[in-house]
């Protein structure tokens, strides 16, 4: 049903082919899934199935791109009738004012009768767990809930192929399970052809019938998971799994750990359950004294807030109070829906509480934008918004100018540098993928060096490598900066955060110490997906209150 034959491509800006000589099939009912670190040419390569090369993003490129029995290079506008498509913005696919129209639109313009319009309007937005989004506007969705949406108006078209970018990138765990297996139940039992791209190869590696490794634009490896061993996965520059730190650090402890080929995670969780009951863990080297704080300066102070979106009943923040002092990283943690991008917006001034006070740095933000811009650096949940400048250097560049950042040219290439970007300086922002945006979006908010900074889900499309360099670089700035991270990423938190407020339907419903509240029950209840190392040391380490955080810290709780 996809066929790709000999497909070179690059950009009229570019001097490099960002993709080379790709080949590959995916046949009827086959579920494919293709990774690859950013920049890898993932978004590329769905950009020319969905017809948009070389109309709408402009360059050379040869070869043969077939999808069901369309030319794709010949006749793009063709390629619609047979394949939906997913594309990375969810944003910019929703074309009515209310989710019910949206999902709706499709089948109505197939002509379908009322009752099996209803029938699959209901059937898609159960698929996605939206149900509850039926008549919500969808100027007040969150990116997680635009993306369930516009899932849900592609499914119900029922298409025999479907090419999905980052699908599960802004859905909870539980979500991405469920959309996942009905997926894999499509391929087989509809015999519905799937290609999705992944930057997180644990949300799919159980569910794909083939793999596809992509790496500066080539194709490096393909075959079936199974396929892939633990060792193989350490030497492909692809996104690694979770555990593969883990491996590590238990081989150092116990050879006999995981030199089989197993890949999927609930076997290795079972796999290393009865490998490690042999060894011995000491309840010492986990259990964490909480000590008690020294005053500090506050830096945010949230007072009874509660807020509401025009035209709309319900309030989306409701009597948040909260205060976060000078050196603080907190994590605001909450399923897609809670508030968490909200309440961020009314910290950096965009939006006004309906009711009560807030006060950033001393000042009321939503009057006193002016003042604090250039002491807060704010990254938003949807990169795009706030990029103004045509290219990647002169977007960082004119931001650093704009704050009057000391040489700034010279600044500017320091922050591409530090967030990977220098080879792209060049670029157009909009050609770039999502997560190279996103990598960008952080340059241009670190370049001032705030003294708060402020970042709605930063990891959304990052690699795992890119996660991992981006831990490192908020490591460093947040010695000397307050740190704000809005983020349904446990893994993320609790590597960079002190404290942790637990958000849910608009209410912060816990609030304390990373490792105590991790621990807890509350995030559990949510449904918030916990890190491999808390999952086998929740398993492990019975009757404790508080364990190991990180892989360092759960190899010291383990001896032989």
């Amino acid at each position: 049903m996809i066929r790709i034959e000999n497909l070179w491509f690059k950009y009229s800006e570019g001097r490099k082919w960002v993709l080379k000589n790709i080949n590959f099939r995916v046949n009827r009912g086959e579920f494919v899934v293709i990774v690859g670190p950013n920049g890898s040419g993932k978004s590329t390569l769905i950009r020319i199935l969905a017809g948009l090369v070389p109309k709408f993003y402009h360059g050379e490129i040869k070869g043969n791109v077939i999808v069901g029995n369309i030319n794709v290079l010949r006749n793009p506008e063709e390629v619609f009738k047979v394949a939906g498509f997913l594309f990375e913005d969810p944003e910019v696919q929703l074309v009515t004012t209310t989710v019910r129209d949206e999902v709706s639109f499709g089948p109505s313009n197939l002509g379908l009768n009322k009752d099996e319009i209803e029938k699959r309007v209901k059937w898609a937005l159960e698929v996605v767990r939206g149900k509850i989004l039926e008549e919500r506007s969808n100027f007040e969705l969150s990116l997680g809930e635009m993306q369930k949406v516009v899932l849900a108006s592609i499914l119900s078209l029922k298409p025999k192929v479907l090419v999905l970018d980052e699908p599960s990138v802004f859905l909870e765990t539980k979500t991405v399970s469920e959309l996942y297996t009905i997926l894999k139940d499509l391929a087989v039992n509809e015999h519905v052809t799937i290609l999705a791209v992944e930057h997180d190869l644990n949300k799919v590696i159980e569910y794909a019938d083939k793999l596809i490794v992509l790496d500066e634009g080539e194709i490096i490896w393909q075959g079936k998971p199974e396929d892939l061993t633990v060792d193989m996965m350490q030497m492909l520059p692809m996104p690694q799994l979770e555990l593969i730190d883990l491996v590590k650090q238990l081989r150092n402890m116990n050879e006999h750990v995981l030199k089989e080929s197993i890949v999927k995670l609930h076997e290795i969780v079972e796999y290393i359950s009865p490998k490690t009951m042999n060894l011995r863990f000491f309840k010492e080297h986990c259990e964490t004294e909480i000590h008690n704080e020294n005053l500090r300066d506050t830096i945010v102070e949230m007072e009874n807030v509660w807020f509401k979106y025009p035209r709309t009943l319900t309030y989306a923040i409701k009597n948040i109070n909260l205060k976060i002092s000078l050196g603080d990283s907190i994590g605001i943690l909450g399923p897609n829906g809670s508030g968490k991008s909200t309440l961020i917006k009314m910290m950096v001034g965009i939006l006004k509480p309906t009711h009560g006070l807030i006060r950033v740095l001393g000042v009321k933000p939503f009057k006193s934008r002016s003042k604090v811009a250039g002491k807060i650096g704010y990254v938003p949940q949807n990169p795009t918004l706030t990029f103004t400048s045509p290219t990647v250097f002169s977007e960082v560049y004119n931001v650093a100018k704009r704050l009057n950042v000391p040489n700034a040219a010279e600044s500017a290439e320091k922050a591409l540098e530090t967030m990977g970007l220098t080879e792209y300086r060049d670029y157009k922002v909009l050609k770039l993928s999502y997560g190279l945006r996103r990598r960008l979006s952080i340059a241009t908010a670190v370049v001032g060096k705030p003294r708060l900074l402020i970042l709605d889900e930063p990891t959304t499309y990052l690699d795992y490598r890119s996660k991992r360099k981006l831990i490192k670089t908020l490591e460093r700035i947040k010695k000397n900066t307050t740190l704000i991270i809005a983020s349904q990423d446990l893994d993320l938190i609790v590597k960079l955060c002190n404290k942790i407020a637990l958000l849910a339907n608009g209410s912060i419903v816990a609030y304390g110490e990373t490792r105590k509240l991790v621990y807890s029950e509350n995030i559990k209840d949510l449904g918030i997906e916990e890190p491999l190392v808390i999952k086998l040391s929740k398993k492990f380490f019975k009757n404790i209150k508080y364990g190991p955080l990180t892989i360092e810290e759960f190899e010291k709780a383990m001896a032989k």
